[in-house]
Formats: structure tokens, C-alpha cells, sequence
């Protein structure tokens, strides 16, 4: 059975509700409590403990000493045979347990490296090769003892023998050593690329978050002035209407999270609701019309990115006209690209427009440069037939 589409007042209608100034305000702090925790989780993902660091390099550090382990064992046995098969099978136990203690005292040496983390790189460096040098010494004395009891009996060790294979066995730890220690920085550098990214995000989360609340009070001003010229005009009923049209839609808004994105047609429904508040303060003066492909009903924008487009007609064309205003909002997409435009026809302008706090306009430049980088544009500009004309471009598939 196909789930049937919500439609954008479903939507909205989803979201909970608020009843009381005193709700409100606390559905805003629990917006900024929610921004608090997402910056508090993602700050303990990216943390670059120790103990994270140590866990990796050991996890790491098994598998290079297997590795060298491995290759040693198959070419201890390839020198053996070459020396010939009877001895070669009469070498085996001592092959397996120098391998097995070498494998043990590798192991020793991942978990004091392992243990450095933490510690400054140079720090880590000189005492890890330091733990490889008595690691090598440690095996050479014993594998000679091995030998000794194995192939020699009690022969006399021959000091230059020792001291050749104990310099054979050093480069074999050291690069062992060496190798923990690339892990270890590669694995610092990585932790640190991935907190910067983190960082990042929380940054731009935040800066979206901080542009969101700045809409806000631009919009309260607004609708206020609104209210008062209604009331001041002797306007009662539709004072009245204009305020349960802007409990409505602020009933809608507050619940808005400010750093995710929207479908586009609740974005539509709740500019809609914005209009209504408007229409009842100019009712002879503005026609809005809205017009969003149902197929681009779904796409996600960030919230209320249209609005402060619509006031700036509202401001600088219906305020200021003593004739009727049309006002247009369409969405359609073109070139791999989702455009918005926001379009008014000017109407029959008089006087002078009110006065504006330039915020709308570069809020939502802001606000797109934040969340798509360069791939966005906002541009807007006078018509030569009259009017004025706002246009969001964002790339259709980062949507």
C-alpha cells in the first residue's frame, strides 16, 4: 500500500505546538540547548585522547609485527634450506621459538609505543627507538642461547658472530620501530584532519544558527509596525486578524530547527502565511501569487531563506504604493540548478519607501555562503519595466 505525501500544511501541522508567550520562549531556548548539545557530541567525537590514539596504533602495530614476523620466519627457512634440507628441518623448533620470542618482545615494543601516545612526537621517537634496541639486544642474547643448547652445545660464543647478527636483528626492530612511529603520526594527522572538519561544521552550524535567530527579531519589527499601523488607522478587525495570523505563523517558525533544512513547499506554505499577515494590512494594495512544481515540493532549503525576499518587496514596493502591487514567488529548476525568485511589478509608487535595517538581504547571502560555499548566488535588482527582482540560485543536487 503506497504511503500517501504530506503535504506541506501537513507538515507544518507536524511540528509541536506552542501556546503561550512563555512557551515560546522556552521552545527558543530548547532550539539553543538542542545547538549546545550537537556541539558538545560532535566536540567528543572528534576528541584526540590519548587512550582513542593508543587503541589505534596497538590495533595497527599487531598486524605490522605479524607482517615482519612472518617474512622473517619464511626467509629464516629459505636460508636453511639453501644450507640444506636436513638442516633446515634439524633448525626448525629453533626457528619457531626465536620467532615466537621475537613476536613476544614485538609485541612488548607495540604496547610501550602504544603507551607514548600522547607524548611529543620527538619524545615518542627517541624512546621507542630506545625500546628497540634492548628489545634487539634482549633477542640476540637469547636466540644465541637457543643456539648454544640446539646446534653448538656449550661452544664459546664468538663475539664478532654476536655482535653481526645483534646489528642484523637491530634493523629489523628499528624498522619495526619505524614503522609504529609512521603509523602513530599518520594516525595523529588523520584524528586532527577529521576534528578540523568537525570543527568546521560545528562553525558553520553555528554561524547558520546565529543568521537564523538574527531573521527573527528583523521579522517581530516588522509585523509589529504592521499591527500598530492597523490599530493606529482604526483597523480593529483586521488588527485582530493580523495577529492571530501572526501567532500562527510564529506557532510554526519557533519550532524550526535552525540549522536543518526544510522541504520547499512547507518553505512555500509558510510564506504563505507570512503574506496573509501582510494582505491584512494592505488589502487593496497587494496580489501575491505562489507558483511550486510539485516536483520540487520536497526539496530541501534552509528555512525561511525566502522570507526576507518578500519583505524587501513588501518594504520597498506594496509600503510605498498607492496602486495595486503583484507580487510573485516562483521555484523551478534550469542548468543543474534550483532557482527561487521573488518578483514584484512595483505597482504606482509614491513617497519615499521606510526606512530599512539592510539586514534581509545580506542575512540570506550570509546564510547561503554558509551552507553551500561558493556554489550559490543571490542576485538582486531593479526591472527596466518597473519593480524588482530577487533570485536564489543553489546547485540542484546538493538538494
Amino acid at each position: 500500500m503506497t504511503k500517501a505525501a504530506k503535504t506541506p500544511e501537513m507538515w507544518l501541522a507536524s511540528r509541536p505546538a506552542r501556546t503561550s508567550a512563555i512557551a515560546a520562549s522556552a521552545t527558543a531556548a530548547a532550539v539553543r540547548v538542542n545547538g549546545w548539545s550537537q556541539y558538545t557530541r560532535l566536540m567528543d567525537e572528534a576528541d584526540l585522547s590519548p587512550g582513542q590514539s593508543a587503541t589505534k596504533v596497538r590495533k595497527a602495530g599487531v598486524w605490522v609485527v605479524a607482517a615482519f614476523w612472518l617474512v622473517q620466519f619464511v626467509e629464516l627457512t629459505i636460508v636453511g634450506l639453501i644450507q640444506g634440507a636436513a638442516f633446515a628441518v634439524h633448525q626448525l623448533p629453533e626457528r619457531i621459538v626465536v620467532v615466537v620470542a621475537g613476536m613476544l618482545l614485538s609485541a612488548l615494543l607495540v604496547e610501550t609505543s602504544s603507551r607514548l601516545e600522547g607524548r611529543p612526537f620527538r619524545s615518542r621517537m627517541i624512546l621507542t627507538l630506545a625500546a628497540a634496541l634492548a628489545a634487539c639486544a634482549a633477542l640476540n642474547v637469547f636466540a644465541y642461547q637457543v643456539a648454544k643448547l640446539s646446534v653448538w652445545g656449550m661452544r664459546r660464543i664468538d663475539p664478532a658472530a654476536f655482535v653481526y647478527v645483534g646489528f642484523a636483528w637491530s634493523w629489523f626492530f628499528l624498522s619495526v620501530a619505524a614503522a609504529l612511529l609512521a603509523l602513530s603520526y599518520s594516525r595523529e594527522v588523520r584524528d586532527r584532519g577529521e576534528r578540523l572538519s568537525r570543527l568546521e561544521i560545528v562553525a558553520r552550524d553555528a554561524r547558520i544558527a546565529a543568521l537564523r535567530y538574527q531573521i527573527n527579531p528583523h521579522f517581530l519589527f516588522n509585523s509589529l509596525n504592521s499591527v500598530a499601523g492597523l490599530i493606529a488607522s482604526g483597523g480593529a478587525e483586521a488588527a485582530e486578524a493580523m495577529v492571530v495570523n501572526l501567532a500562527d505563523f510564529l506557532r510554526a517558525t519557533l519550532e524550526l530547527d535552525p540549522v536543518e533544512d526544510i522541504p520547499l513547499g512547507a518553505e512555500f506554505e509558510l510564506q504563505r502565511r507570512y503574506l496573509a499577515i501582510e494582505q491584512a494590512r494592505f488589502p487593496s494594495r497587494l496580489v501575491a501569487r505562489m507558483d511550486l512544481p510539485r516536483q520540487l515540493a520536497t526539496a530541501p532549503v534552509p528555512a525561511l531563506i525566502i522570507q526576507p525576499l518578500i519583505e524587501n518587496s513588501i518594504q520597498h514596493a506594496v509600503a510605498r504604493s498607492t496602486g495595486l502591487v503583484t507580487l510573485i514567488v516562483t521555484a523551478y529548476a534550469a542548468g543543474g540548478w534550483l532557482i527561487i525568485r521573488v518578483e514584484d511589478d512595483g505597482g504606482t509608487p509614491t513617497g519615499r519607501a521606510a526606512e530599512g535595517t539592510g539586514i534581509g538581504l545580506r542575512n540570506v547571502r550570509d546564510r547561503l555562503a554558509a551552507k553551500y560555499g561558493s556554489e550559490q548566488s543571490l542576485t538582486a535588482e531593479p526591472l527596466e519595466r518597473g519593480g524588482f527582482r530577487s533570485e536564489i540560485r543553489v546547485p540542484a543536487q546538493r538538494l
